[in-house]
């Protein structure tokens, strides 16, 4: 949670708050426990998104918040964060869809990192390998056939 948490800091948490948007939360996720700042939030879920990190998480919910921590540093200021939630997290937004679209973000950021002709490339091994669900030519001519 650099900047506001070093690692190693030693924090305060208050368990038992429901947490509003740039609140710094303890929370369960995958059997770890991870310490994030509330992004965004509707009655069914939480995003959060650790300060220093490109991306946000995958939303919560917020039966999984452990606590607030007191005395967490203000949320720096980020255009791009703001953007990116609009178009993520709508309040209005089922978790389901906020998860494809924060999953799509994690993609195109490995295929950006990867370059163009690496990314092209596995796209197009990832068609391959696909199973088309029309019976070829060939299959398709001997059962019109009767053979």
């Amino acid at each position: 949670m650099m900047p506001a948490i070093a690692p190693g800091e030693r924090v305060v948490v208050t368990c038992g708050v429901n947490p509003v948007v740039g609140d710094v939360v303890l929370f369960h996720f995958d059997d770890k426990i991870g310490v994030h700042r509330v992004a965004a939030r509707a009655e069914t879920w939480l995003v959060t998104w650790g300060d220093a990190n490109a991306l946000p998480d995958f939303p919560i919910m917020p039966a999984y918040v452990i606590g607030t921590v007191r005395n967490a540093r203000p949320a720096p200021r980020s255009l791009y964060r703001v953007l990116l939630l609009r178009f993520l997290a709508p309040a209005a937004a089922p978790a389901d869809r906020i998860t494809r679209r924060v999953r799509l973000l994690y993609r195109i950021r490995s295929a950006w990192e990867l370059g163009f002709l690496a990314s092209a490339a596995k796209l197009l091994r990832g068609i391959r390998r696909r199973p088309s669900s029309e019976p070829n030519a060939v299959e398709h001519r001997r059962h019109a056939d009767g053979c």
